[in-house]
């Protein structure tokens, strides 16, 4: 039987994902807090392969975190995207950019190098301006 939300997934799958997911997070969590970052627990969150954490700066939101690949991930390579978001609001407009942390990675891949990696996105993240952000959205209209 394959898992509801993820259609190359079977529970076992899944639930395998999801416990490595949870080693990373008790390693990743503290650091990202001490940046400001806290894990997002929305509604999905038990049914999500991913890890969201979120900032608020009171001038900037931010999300960093990554995502499970299912349209990338064949057979028993099962991949995972970082991304880095990061938003601000000006004059009534919200703009934001959005950046990614290289190619797609294995979930061993991430627990072996968690702390480079998400340590790469808060430099990647605290690099991106304001003038950066307007500009961008400026550019695609």
């Amino acid at each position: 039987m394959e898992y509801s939300i993820y259609r190359n997934l079977n529970e076992t799958d899944f639930l395998f994902i999801k416990e490595k997911l949870e080693i990373i997070e008790r390693i990743i969590s503290p650091i990202m807090q001490l940046s400001g970052f806290y894990l997002n627990r929305d509604g999905h969150y038990a049914d999500y392969l991913g890890l969201d954490y979120i900032c608020y700066d009171g001038f900037f939101n931010g999300n960093i975190g990554l995502q499970y690949c299912e349209d990338e991930s064949l057979n028993d390579k099962k991949l995972f995207r970082f991304y880095i978001l990061k938003s601000t609001e000006k004059e009534g407009i919200l703009y934001y950019k959005k950046e990614e942390l290289g190619r797609l990675y294995s979930v061993e891949e991430i627990q072996s190098n968690s702390i480079e990696f998400f340590k790469k996105c808060l430099i990647i993240y605290d690099s991106i301006a304001e003038e950066m952000i307007i500009r961008d959205n400026r550019e695609k209209f």
